[in-house]
């Protein structure tokens, strides 16, 4: 999931700089999907926020929402690094 959602964010980062909004909605689908998967919803919503302006073809305020994105992808990264020294589930 790690691996996986810090290349999409850098994906999404690009796209954004990029200016082309449609290309947004495929991977802000997909790391929507993983969060809900792994229990950050949290990072879920706002990886729906991307994918909605992404729908409306629009990157007008993307880079702030993909700051968010990496702010709370951040915080997760932590809390699964700290789960998995202790042998646990983060969100069990």
């Amino acid at each position: 999931f790690v691996e996986n959602a810090t290349a999409t964010i850098e994906v999404l980062r690009r796209v954004a700089d990029g200016g082309n909004g449609q290309e947004m909605v495929s991977p802000a689908h997909s790391l929507k999907g993983g969060g809900q998967a792994v229990g950050a919803l949290l990072m879920a919503d706002i990886c729906e926020r991307l994918e909605m302006l992404g729908k409306a073809e629009s990157v007008t305020g993307a880079g702030e929402v993909i700051d968010r994105l990496e702010h709370e992808f951040d915080r997760i990264k932590d809390t699964l690094s700290q789960h998995a020294r202790a042998g646990s589930r983060p969100w069990s």
